[in-house]
């Protein structure tokens, strides 16, 4: 359900303000060509590379202690804990 949402609310967003570009690509209004799914420019990746290479990291040393017979709310003690 969440998928189907997502994806929704993208349509929605890219039909409605920053998507309505003409044929010719203009918006019209300043002059700029604006995309549906560009992204903000200039945005720095490092801060959401490293958060994401970090979520993947701990989700991957739960499951392998959860998997050696860590009791889970010892896993979900500590977890608490690093918050």
């Amino acid at each position: 359900a969440n998928v189907i949402f997502g994806t929704v609310a993208l349509i929605i967003m890219g039909l409605t303000g920053n998507g309505n570009v003409s044929a010719d690509g203009d918006d019209g209004v300043d002059g700029s060509t604006r995309k549906w799914w560009g992204g903000t420019p200039n945005l720095p990746k490092k801060p959401f590379i490293s958060s994401g290479f970090s979520q993947v990291c701990s989700k991957g040393f739960t499951s392998l202690a959860l998997a050696n017979g860590l009791s889970f709310p010892v896993a979900t003690l500590a977890k608490s804990g690093k918050m």
